[in-house]
């Protein structure tokens, strides 16, 4: 199988919250910070998803997704970083390739 990173678009934020939801829920920090996760799997649901609009939405935040070639392309993994910027000319440049 051959793979490929592709930068992610709107459209993905379905497939990186389900992935979010997976990689996560059985995590231990999760029962910290999201106790009745399993009593109220919709709004944890819900809580993910809008926690991931609003970075995708937040300047700053750079989002890559990993893509499977086969097939439809499904949406395999994620990585979301933040860099921070202390160069106004560096991050032009970096924005320019």
């Amino acid at each position: 199988m051959s793979y490929s990173i592709r930068p992610a678009t709107y459209a993905d934020l379905g497939a990186i919250s389900h992935l979010y939801l997976v990689g996560f829920w059985d995590d231990q920090l999760m029962d910290i910070l999201h106790p009745y996760r399993h009593e109220h799997q919709a709004d944890f649901e819900r809580f993910v998803r809008d926690m991931l609009t609003e970075r995708w939405w937040t300047l700053g935040f750079e989002e890559q997704v990993d893509v499977l070639i086969t097939g439809q392309g499904k949406v395999i993994g994620f990585a979301w970083w933040r860099r921070n910027w202390t160069d106004r000319r560096r991050r032009r440049e970096s924005e320019a390739h």
